[in-house]
């Protein structure tokens, strides 16, 4: 019985292998998606283009690795905004510093 195997340091795309276990021989084939870019897992997201990425706050440049690690422990500005609103009641968040100086003379 012969096996064709895939090593690790062969590409997978695109590739074509053959093997036989007692049936037909039948063929693997890898179907030739790619990964996302960081940019476009952010994009899913609906983080803004203007959304930094590619470095820290102090400028040290990330590796897409790390871009990528980053986006999966996000949270979506949209979701986060959708998730105050709903905690918050509107009165908390148009309350102004003059509205709690009046509240503490009546009392």
């Amino acid at each position: 019985m012969a096996v064709g195997t895939l090593t690790v340091r062969e590409p997978l795309r695109f590739r074509l292998e053959s093997f036989q276990a007692g049936l037909p021989v039948r063929a693997i084939v890898d179907i030739g998606m790619r990964m996302l870019s960081p940019r476009e897992l952010y994009r899913a997201q609906v983080f803004p283009d203007s959304y930094i990425i590619d470095r820290t706050k102090e400028g040290k440049p990330l590796s897409k690795a790390s871009q990528v690690r980053m986006c999966g422990n996000s949270v979506s500005p949209v979701l986060a905004e959708v998730l105050v609103r709903a905690n918050l009641s509107e009165s908390i968040l148009f309350e102004t510093p003059a509205n709690d100086n009046q509240e503490k003379a009546v009392a």
